[in-house]
């Protein structure tokens, strides 16, 4: 479903057709045989009770803390049915057999609250780990290496997706489709390659999340939106990738600006960013906060002139429409001439422009 939706609303994507071998039911690991788990239904449920759902057939179950963790891989998804559990992977692997789009989830949530998914290697899957209708969860420090998808997230708010690691994902490392006030921080994405096709991150129908200290490289769009305001996005470095910030909208009102500031954006071989349709986007905060950091505008040769050696080019960064798109144009007022040149704010600067 999430995939389809991806393709007819953003149209970035390639057709991806992909064959995969059936996982073997033993694996080896580590010099070990491993035995891998198989539900005998239509996957694992973890739940509030004396043994935590189907918890102890493939983990630990601590009842006091509602905690699973688990001690072997798995060939089948998770569904938690409870709030407030807490699933550890303990570094143990998700491996599903089935690389149809429409498969689960490796890991679901569906109108759950207060759960924490941890330490899990998950792929095979059209979601490695998915949220619907879900609020309060806290997803992190989990391995998405691909095949598959990343994280989706689908009307859900308040989640914190923070410390994880995405590499040759499908289509997204995380997704948001009508999801309000969520923050992504710290994760890390390695994509296949700007020809990949795929997207860092990409919002849909989403406003007022945080996207703010992740590292993207080597994808098509490192962060991509559609229809999409309100959202903060700092403190994240784009490198390598075909377009570094990709937004399209259609006649917003002037409140769902996106702000966009403190980032890097370094040697995109399409464009460092991209506008589509109507909108309106701050890439600065006044000084002595500024803007970003692009490395194609950081040196006289380039335009960037630092004549009062502010450390902020003299002349604005211009982000230009996308080609075929109504001729938007966004300015970043005050580019820095260095990268990370925010760092060098001090305290008390940051704490008067914080009471302003």
């Amino acid at each position: 479903m999430t995939i389809n939706f991806y393709h007819k609303k953003i149209g970035i994507l390639f057709a991806i057709s992909l064959m995969f071998v059936a996982v073997f039911a033993i694996m080896f690991l580590n010099g070990k045989l491993v035995t891998v788990a198989s539900a005998a239904t239509d996957g694992w449920h973890i739940k509030d009770d004396a043994k935590g759902g189907d918890c102890s057939s493939i983990g630990n179950w601590d009842k006091k803390s509602k905690t699973c963790t688990l001690t072997k891989d798995l060939d089948q998804p998770i569904k938690i049915d409870s709030d407030n559990i807490n699933l550890d992977g303990n570094n143990h692997k998700i491996i599903g057999t089935d690389a149809d789009y429409n498969a689960i989830s490796g890991v679901y949530l569906n109108q759950r609250t207060g759960v924490v998914v941890k330490n899990i290697n998950v792929r095979h899957f059209a979601n490695g780990i998915g949220l619907t209708s879900s609020y309060g969860n806290v997803i992190k420090n989990n391995i998405f290496p691909g095949p598959g998808g990343g994280i989706y997230m689908g009307n859900s708010t308040n989640n914190t997706i923070s410390r994880n690691t995405f590499s040759a994902v499908w289509g997204f490392g995380v997704l948001l489709e009508s999801s309000s006030n969520n923050l992504l921080e710290g994760n890390s994405f390695y994509g296949t390659g700007p020809s990949g096709g795929a997207n860092g991150f990409l919002l849909s129908l989403s406003n007022d999340n945080t996207i703010k200290g992740n590292n993207i490289s080597n994808y098509a769009y490192g962060i991509s939106s559609w229809q999409s305001g309100g959202n903060t996005i700092l403190e994240n470095t784009i490198l390598n990738c075909l377009y570094g910030l990709f937004f399209g909208r259609y006649s917003p009102p002037p409140e769902s600006s996106n702000e966009v500031y403190h980032n890097n954006f370094v040697n995109s071989t399409g464009a460092q960013a991209y506008l589509y349709g109507n909108g309106i986007d701050l890439f600065n905060l006044p000084g002595p906060m500024g803007g970003n950091y692009w490395s194609d505008y950081s040196t006289p040769d380039q335009g960037c002139v630092d004549a009062n050696s502010d450390n902020f080019c003299d002349a604005p960064y211009i982000i230009k429409p996308l080609p075929i798109s109504t001729p938007t144009t966004g300015y970043d007022n005050l580019p820095w001439t260095k990268k990370d040149g925010w760092k060098r704010i001090s305290t008390v600067a940051r704490d008067l422009f914080s009471l302003t």
